[in-house]
């Protein structure tokens, strides 16, 4: 037949072989190997289920047989076969060629070398074509409707195009918060959502204890409904596919008929010499050495921003001049000019140690984020936030601390710090912190970049927290002139 069973040795699968196989009382496998590809194809040969072997001694014709063709591969010294389709020697529509057959066991041996569970692997993608297909198909359904969904699909989209980095945290949020549990209100008209619906969305934020989540809400889906009322007089406003401006029929938004919330409280809480020490002490201690490296350069660099931080690439650290560049894009944009503010900062020694071994380790994975997880991708913030929160629930409960914190206080606590106790203008720590710098003056004529003044700030700041770190007293840097 050209081939042998599959406990025989392992040669190339025929036409002949195939055709000559006929069905027994239990089906057999006859196999043959996949030219210089790992793994094997497989054909199960089996009688049909209305007629078998047995009942067709006594017919003169052959008893009809189903062949089905599989590819087999091994994963951890056990055979996993993967169906192809049933074979048919004049292909479609009957089945599969031969040729078909093997041309589709290549291409999944090829994608076993990437994925080893490539069963798994197949069942994923299967679940994400078929996701995908139903997303087409909702869109598709929603093409030419002016729906709220397709007003918060098309403020995302504006988002991304306009490079905004919140654009998939926005994305989140309509998900989670309005799609999924408001699924009625997707095909409504736009022009029919009233301030009664959104504030039923917010409301059930705010129940839930996310009155940070409600805040943020309100403001996106206001934004929302301001981009489609401006759609057809603002040169930056997303279009059709025909290039003209989404028109959603709006007059009014609704979110400005809702009262005012923004779910932030204002916080005053700043640590003690005696909670810094424990904080740092109990950082030290954490698993993750790219979380750990992260925090302690946080802390060092006196609170940065944690989302600025993270989201530094290698290309941004220049290890000779010593300086980390970050992309300041908290605040309002002013129409088609993204808020881009450049944020360079010295680092001290311990920073440079920090910031020189995560790059090498960047660049020996060769991913572009100084804080990455491995892939191309970089710590998300909520890891850092998380940690944070750990460690105050674990201060109190120790009695080390009386009130818990957040990672934000830090940031608090270094520039009260910073201004009240070691004397700094908070005009030099605004630099260092990359507050929100504005007026004629600062916008377009004073550029200067302060890298002394920065220094010089953060090595004040080192030395304190070494301090509050070992509980001696700060080195003086007043000399005393001796008598000549």
């Amino acid at each position: 037949m050209g081939t042998r069973s599959s406990q025989g040795s392992r040669k190339v699968l025929t036409d002949v072989a195939i055709l000559a196989a006929k069905p027994k009382a239990k089906p057999f496998r006859i196999s043959g190997q996949i030219q210089g590809l790992p793994g094997s194809l497989v054909v199960v040969v089996r009688a049909r289920k209305d007629e078998s072997a047995e009942s067709s001694k006594t017919r003169k014709k052959s008893v009809p047989a189903y062949k089905d063709i599989y590819y087999r591969y091994r994963l951890a010294g056990q055979d996993v076969m993967i169906a192809l389709g049933r074979y048919a020697s004049r292909g479609a529509p009957h089945g599969l060629t031969l040729a078909e057959a093997t041309g589709k066991a290549r291409e999944l041996a090829a994608k076993a070398v990437k994925h080893p569970r490539l069963k798994e692997h197949l069942a994923d993608e299967k679940r994400a074509q078929e996701e995908a297909q139903r997303q087409q198909q909702r869109h598709a359904k929603a093409a030419g409707e002016k729906t709220f969904e397709r007003l918060l699909d098309a403020y995302v989209g504006h988002l991304r195009a306009s490079g905004k980095q919140s654009a998939q945290d926005v994305e989140t949020l309509f998900r989670l918060h309005v799609k999924e549990p408001f699924p009625d209100l997707l095909t409504t008209p736009a022009a029919s959502i009233d301030k009664y619906s959104v504030a039923n969305i917010g409301r059930r934020l705010v129940e839930q204890g996310k009155q940070r989540t409600a805040g943020k809400f309100r403001a996106y889906v206001s934004a929302a409904f301001q981009m489609a009322l401006t759609a057809g007089t603002s040169f930056t406003s997303p279009t059709d596919e025909a290039g003209y401006a989404i028109d959603f029929g709006l007059t009014v938004n609704p979110v400005a008929a809702t009262k005012a919330f923004t779910g932030v409280t204002s916080r005053d809480r700043i640590l003690n010499d005696h909670e810094l020490r424990h904080l740092m002490q109990r950082a030290e201690a954490i698993k993750s050495d790219v979380t750990r490296d992260a925090l302690a350069l946080l802390m060092l660099l006196g609170g940065q921003r944690i989302v600025q931080l993270l989201r530094v690439k290698t290309n941004e650290v220049d290890l000779k001049a010593r300086t980390i560049m970050q992309i300041d894009l908290k605040g309002r944009a002013k129409e088609g000019r993204p808020r881009r503010r450049i944020h360079v900062l010295p680092l001290t020694d311990a920073a440079l140690a920090i910031v020189e071994r995560r790059v090498n380790l960047a660049k020996a994975l060769g991913v572009d984020f100084v804080f990455t997880t491995g892939a191309d991708t970089h710590l998300n913030p909520r890891t850092i936030s998380k940690e944070v929160t750990a460690i105050s629930t674990a201060m109190v409960a120790a009695g080390e601390s009386d009130k818990r914190f957040q990672l934000r206080d830090f940031r608090r606590t270094a520039e009260s710090c910073l201004v009240g106790d070691l004397g700094f203008t908070k005009d030099v720590t605004a630099q260092v912190l990359s507050h929100g710098i504005g007026g004629v003056q600062d916008t377009h004529y004073l550029k200067h970049p302060f890298t002394q003044q920065k220094l010089l700030v953060l090595r004040a700041w080192e030395s304190k927290l070494q301090s509050v770190r070992t509980g001696e007293p700060p080195p003086s840097n007043v000399r005393e002139l001796k008598r000549a």
